[in-house]
């Protein structure tokens, strides 16, 4: 049990605490940066952390911090700080060589009123010094129009977009210039809505729902457009005021809930109150913002005291573009007409709108919106082409200088990718400027380096909703594969990590992150693809542990460099969200010669920090010794904080055993020699050895002996059979234990198998104190040293056993199942070889025989068999653990036969296998032994006929007489076998004709007839399976003559089956049965009888007369006369 509890805690160790120690050893703040830990960037001297919602002078600008072990952190000054309104820095990157970096922040600008949210890249050299500004997505401007305007130049292939045209009509000044413009004070749209009594409560809420419509659909292409509403008739009230558009949610219910006011049409009132009391700066108007007036209306004005010319002459009103709209049919007038055109600006026919009714509103509400948005300059509509790309979104290095910047925003969020090589040159790729909208492509970026040259690889989390990976070749700029996702809304492809495991160079995994990867939650997936010839081939999927559902797993995914020390870089995966309170992850997968491993090695929780952190993972980064220990450490990302995490060094050890002797002898086995054995354990280190004389390194070892048998050969000398365990202390000096003392048993059941010695091993590490080393994770801790026996196998000492098997088998190799009780084999085996070690025969047998009992003879002990597991297999030990040369054994193995089941089978075997293990389980006999089977069937029939004997007169000739036939079926059918009854009845006997009336059966009725013989026999066939089945035949009989004076009608019934399956006796299955016709003769002649009739009255005569004359009357006569006279006297 010890043994087993020792196993559990290495593993519980090498998953839970490799070498990743776990207590921080710096953990970076600052107070005024709540953000900061949004990315990390480990260097060789410190960390590069952004920090992208820093506030300054209430704006938010961002910040870039250079964090060191040995200080703290400090705030890299970026000259392009002060030239916009917002710049929030959301990416950094480092050359592979780590001589130069590039840090992107996301500016948001206004030209007029249209956005522009991109990024401006710092490129930096080492020590933080800013080399220059690159404008990724300027640069593709003006690359595009180059090649728009000049005609005889063949349009770039790489710039996989037909948008030219479109970016030549734009008026659009350079970078610089767009930056040093004022920002735009937006738009100020104020509806003016008639609320008078003339209008249905279901138009109004027909008015209320257009205008509803007007704000969703401007907003979706206007960032900066705020509205008004101002509703009239009896009073006049503003129901939505321009301070009140920062919820977009807030400002459309608020409108939905206006309540109409009724009564009077002031419509000129309405629009004084606009200029008097919405476009003011106390109730959120701003001066610069241009300002739109729409006018709802359902007629002219009616009893306003305003003058509808007198407000359109204010001053105030010389900025403010009004479109009219008219509904009904007062607009047919003229009056109400021209009211309407003085409202509307001019040209009436871009301002003003008339429509039938209220539920003809939807049909001008294009109209509407592309005449607010042409004012806007934004007539491109959607398509915002790159005003929004958020060029630098993602950003990478290739090993060649080229620079990828993702540029997720491009193409109405189509996304891209922009490619800036080393000589300058330009290229923009994407998948198709017309398909997948709101892909994101761009939104993460890496640069891989193959074979055959480099890839340029971009994640878009939305394309095809379930996210995809582009690969497009270096060279021709062609995209050449996609990675596609397999779940809707995982976000397939946010965060992308190549690794060259081998560190060889080349690209060899390219790991893609779906952290919202859901089953229950959030979840979170990793997908590890490899490089081969130019594809990513799938290989794995990696996820956190079960229990948390919203861990966001794959959020983060950095190449850490080789932390083990094995010569294979390793990756560290962010799940931010995982544990109670999202505290957070990181998990460690470790690269090995054939790859990375699937599971982790090991899971850093914030929450076994003593510090309380929040999203710890959402960002990591590694690869540099920031302490310089000699050990890289690595930087995790959280809420407001930065961790600094350090490796520790991994031991490999070689440990060895050594036994002398190394055999156990023949003369030990037999007594004749001492038992003692002194065994010698080392560890020999194979790196990261202790070299210093002060360190000592503790090592829990654990020794057993023989563990796989229950009886043991071998024993410490101080008694104790089993195991021992230790701690040693492992110097630069010391690296072997005192020697062992073991001590020979006894090898009565096995002396060929060598006698086991196990040892496992761990460090004692100390919870309280940082380890001075660990051991390797993939490299054993357990090792195994085999002791043998010495044998007697000649002078090559090799035992080569060769055993014959004989076997007797029964006469009758006809198993019947249901009859034969039992089987019974004779064996005889015989060793004409060398010593046979651990001989075993294996019996393996059919189902339905069942192992009873071995036989031996008085002189062949030494034989066991037994079957504890499988039923249909026979183990049987021959002489353990030895069956000398030249030995023979002779046994017999019987089986009882199962009869509870049918056998489908119709033939089955019995193999026998000898094996031994002399050097190694080799088999050394093979036979075969085929039978026949089939199922019991204990079948008879009888039958009668009813009458069996039939008289014919000659009065009766040709007069039919009733017959019936009666014939059963007997015995038992336990296997259920289909039983064919067949019945042959002659129909035609000389001159005897029988006519069958009809036939029955008690219990089947899959019975058919039909004559044969040319219509002589009648033939009745039945399939039965129950035993107790009678079978009927009735017939009528009519002899035309008799010819003798009996006649014979023989009836015959026969049984048959499937004969293949089972079997029965002869006797029974065949009946005959018999019905005699007899002839009567009848005499007729009057003269036989007259005279026989007068002859015996003649002779009754002649023998009365002859009674008379002895008297015999007489006599009787004289009696009953005394008789008369004595009854007188008395």
């Amino acid at each position: 049990m010890a043994h087993n509890c020792l196993l559990w805690l290495i593993t519980v160790y090498a998953v839970e605490g490799f070498n990743i120690y776990s207590k921080p050893i710096k953990t970076f703040e600052e107070l005024n940066s709540p953000s900061l830990g949004q990315s990390v960037l480990q260097y060789e001297d410190g960390i590069l952390v952004t920090s992208p919602l820093d506030n300054m002078s209430d704006q938010q600008y961002g910040r870039l911090y250079d964090c060191k072990v040995s200080a703290q952190c400090t705030e890299v000054s970026l000259t392009a700080k002060e030239k916009s309104y917002r710049k929030p820095i959301i990416s950094a990157a480092k050359s592979s060589d780590g001589s130069t970096y590039l840090v992107c922040q996301q500016h948001r600008t206004r030209k007029a009123t249209n956005e522009d949210l991109n990024g401006v890249c710092s490129l930096l050299k080492a020590g933080f010094q800013e080399i220059s500004d690159i404008a990724p997505a300027s640069l593709v401007v003006k690359q595009m129009k180059r090649n728009n305007t000049n005609a005889n130049k063949q349009e770039d292939e790489s710039l996989s977009v037909n948008s030219g045209s479109a970016l030549h009509r734009r008026k659009r000044e350079s970078s610089n210039q767009e930056e040093e413009e004022d920002e735009d004070a937006g738009t100020e749209i104020a509806f003016v809505l008639d609320g008078s009594g003339s209008i249905s409560g279901e138009d109004f809420e027909r008015a209320k729902e257009f205008v509803t419509n007007v704000m969703k659909n401007v907003w979706e292409t206007c960032f900066d457009c705020r509205f008004a509403l101002v509703q009239y008739g009896k009073d006049i009230r503003t129901e939505l005021s321009l301070k009140e558009n920062e919820k977009p949610e807030y400002a459309l219910r608020k409108v939905s809930d206006i309540q109409q006011i009724y009564n009077y049409t002031k419509t000129a009132s309405a629009m004084y109150h606009v200029l008097e009391h919405v476009f003011v700066a106390e109730n959120g108007s701003k001066e610069n913002a241009k300002k739109i007036m729409i006018v709802l209306t359902d007629g002219k004005i009616f009893l306003d005291t305003m003058n509808l010319s007198d407000v359109l002459m204010m001053p105030k009103m010389k900025a403010v573009t009004r479109f009219a709209i008219g509904v009904g049919a007062d607009f047919n007038q003229t009056k109400a007409v021209t009211e309407l055109q003085d409202i509307a600006s001019d040209p009436d026919d871009e301002h003003l709108f008339k429509v039938d009714n209220y539920a003809a509103l939807d049909g001008i509400l294009s109209l509407l919106e592309k005449s607010i948005t042409g004012i806007e300059g934004t007539q491109q509509g959607a398509a915002f082409l790159f005003e929004l790309s958020e060029a630098g979104f993602s950003i990478d290095f290739a090993i060649d200088g080229t620079v990828l910047f993702g540029a997720v925003g491009a193409y109405d969020w189509n996304g891209g990718l922009i490619i800036k090589n080393p000589d300058d040159t330009i290229r923009f790729l994407n998948e198709s400027s017309t398909k997948e909208k709101l892909s994101y492509l761009g939104y993460s970026v890496a640069a891989v380096k193959g074979v055959s040259g480099s890839l340029y690889v971009s994640g878009a989390p939305r394309h095809s909703f379930s996210g995809s990976v582009l690969v497009f070749n270096g060279t021709s700029h062609a995209a050449q594969q996609t990675l596609s996702g397999e779940q809707v809304g995982s976000y397939f492809g946010a965060e992308l990590c190549v690794l060259d495991t081998d560190k060889n160079g080349i690209t060899d995994h390219l790991l893609i992150g779906a952290p919202l990867f859901h089953q229950k939650g959030e979840e979170g997936k990793v997908y590890v693809y490899r490089l081969s010839q130019g594809l990513f081939i799938k290989e794995s999927e990696w996820r956190g542990m079960n229990r948390y559902t919203f861990a966001r797993f794959g959020s983060a995914i950095a190449n850490i460099g080789d932390i083990d020390d094995n010569g294979y870089n390793d990756i560290a995966v962010g799940a931010p969200m995982e544990g109670d309170g999202k505290s957070g992850s990181i998990y460690i997968y470790n690269g090995y010669e054939n790859g990375i491993k699937d599971h982790h090695s090991q899971r850093i929780a914030a929450a076994d920090f003593d510090v309380k952190l929040r999203f710890f993972g959402q960002s990591v980064s590694g690869m540099s010794d920031l302490d310089k220990d000699g050990q890289i450490d690595i930087s995790v990302g959280s809420l407001g904080k930065v961790t600094v995490l350090s490796s520790l060094p991994v031991i490999v050890f070689k440990p060895q055993v050594t036994l002398d002797p190394p055999y156990i002898s023949l003369n030990k086995q037999s007594g004749q020699d001492s038992k003692k054995i002194s065994a010698k354990i080392c560890f020999n280190s194979v790196k990261r050895e202790i070299k210093k004389k002060t360190e000592e390194l503790p090592i829990h070892y654990h020794l057993v002996l023989d563990p796989n048998k229950e009886k043991k050969r071998l024993s410490f000398a101080n008694g104790d059979p089993k195991s021992i365990s230790g701690i040693f202390k492992l110097t630069n000096t010391m690296e072997c234990l005192p020697d062992i003392l073991l001590q020979f048993l006894e090898c009565a059941d096995d002396c060929f198998s060598p006698v086991e010695i196990k040892l496992n091993f761990t460090l004692n590490l100390s919870s309280e104190s940082r380890p001075l080393r660990v051991l390797d994770m993939l490299s054993p801790n357990e090792i195994s040293q085999q002791l043998p026996f010495e044998t007697n196998c000649g002078t090559d000492k090799i035992c080569t056993a060769n055993i014959t098997l004989s076997t007797s088998l029964p006469q009758d190799k006809t198993l019947v199942i249901g009859s034969t009780k039992d089987l019974s084999l004779g064996f005889n085996m015989k060793n004409i070889g060398e010593d046979s070690h651990m001989t075993i025969l294996v019996l393996t047998y059919p189902h339905f025989l069942q192992y009873n009992k071995l036989s031996l003879l008085t002189e062949n002990k030494g034989i066991s068999c037994a079957n504890p597991v499988d039923n249909t297999k026979l183990t049987c030990q021959i002489r353990y653990p030895v069956m000398k040369a030249q030995s023979e054994v002779n046994f017999t193995i019987s089986w009882q036969i199962e009869e509870s089941h049918k056998i489908q089978e119709n033939s089955t075997q019995i193999t026998a296998n000898i094996t031994c293990e002399n050097n190694g389980l080799q088999v050394l006999t093979e036979e075969t032994y085929r039978f026949a089977v089939k199922n019991a069937l204990k079948v008879s029939l009888t039958g009668k006929a009813k009458p069996a004997y039939i008289h014919v007169t000659e009065e009766s000739m040709g007069k039919k007489q009733e017959l019936e036939y009666l014939f059963q079926i007997h015995g038992e059918n336990r296997y259920n076998a289909n039983i064919v009854v067949n019945i042959d009845i002659p129909l035609k006997e000389r001159d005897t004709q029988v006519t069958i009336v009809s036939y029955k059966a008690r219990h089947t009725t899959n019975c058919s007839a039909q004559p044969q013989d040319n219509g002589k026999t009648y033939r009745l066939t039945c399939t039965v399976q129950e035993l107790d089945e009678l079978l009927t035949v009735e017939a009528s009989v009519a002899v035309i003559s008799i010819k003798d004076q009996r006649e014979n009608l023989t009836a015959r019934a026969f049984l048959s089956f499937d004969s293949a399956q089972y079997e029965a006796d002869e006797g029974g299955r065949y009946e005959e049965v018999l019905v005699t016709i007899e002839k009567l003769t009848v005499v007729k002649s009057m003269a036989v009888i007259v005279g026989s009739s007068i002859g015996g009255f003649v002779f009754l005569a002649f023998l009365i007369l002859i009674l008379i004359k002895c008297g015999f009357f007489r006599r009787r006569y004289q009696k009953a006369r005394v008789e008369q006279k004595s009854d007188q006297d008395m």
